[in-house]
């Protein structure tokens, strides 16, 4: 039998409710210790014009970084080392 594992990028506001969708569905019917959870990275949002947007007075508002930075998540998250060795 083939271990594949299966690698899910998610986001702070993402991350605790998609593993528990996945743990309420026993994981699809694959071994948990093969389903890996990694969050992207955040970045500031921008306005149109290129101004950095608060989302309170004295904190940034900030956005996932988006499917580019899912080689930094998975260093960061230490998976790539995981899956090289």
């Amino acid at each position: 039998r083939v271990r594949l594992p299966l690698l899910v990028m998610t986001s702070g506001a993402t991350h605790a409710e998609t593993v528990a969708f996945f743990e309420a569905h026993d994981y699809f019917g694959l071994e948990a210790r093969d389903v890996h959870f990694f969050q992207q990275g955040m970045l500031p949002c921008l306005s149109p014009g290129g101004d950095m947007l608060a989302e309170t007075p004295d904190r940034l508002a900030m956005a996932p970084n988006g499917n580019g930075g899912v080689y930094a998540a998975l260093r960061d998250s230490g998976l790539l080392d995981q899956l090289d060795a």
